[in-house]
């Protein structure tokens, strides 16, 4: 499990990942983040996969503020991590394990464009 906490901003850019995965029939571990800014960029992510028959893990975010921008994305996926080549928030199954969960609690979200 991995736990990011900051007062004023949290940043994830240039092709980084904060990831969990787990491969077997694990699930995929858990990512909280609690700042005022999350801003990921330029192709960074967040991913939480899992593997083969594994489940997918869970996000939570709480920020005021969460821009997801340059083709950067956040997975919570069963089947492997899938890289960011568009902006979005994406929860797939592509094996037999349940996709995670994703929360966001933000008063603004921004998906898409440049930051």
């Amino acid at each position: 499990n991995i736990s990011l906490s900051a007062p004023n901003q949290i940043l994830i850019q240039n092709d980084s990942f904060v990831q969990t995965n787990t491969s077997g029939s694990g699930r995929g571990g858990e990512v909280a983040i609690n700042t005022d800014t999350l801003i990921v960029r330029e192709g960074a992510g967040i991913n939480l996969g899992a593997e083969d028959s594994g489940d997918g893990g869970s996000l939570r975010v709480n920020a005021r503020l969460f821009q997801l921008l340059d083709g950067s994305a956040v997975n919570a996926n069963s089947g492997g991590a899938l890289g960011a080549t568009t902006n979005g928030i994406f929860d797939p199954t592509l094996v037999t394990g349940i996709g995670g969960s994703i929360s966001i609690d933000a008063d603004q979200l921004i998906i898409g464009g440049t930051g």
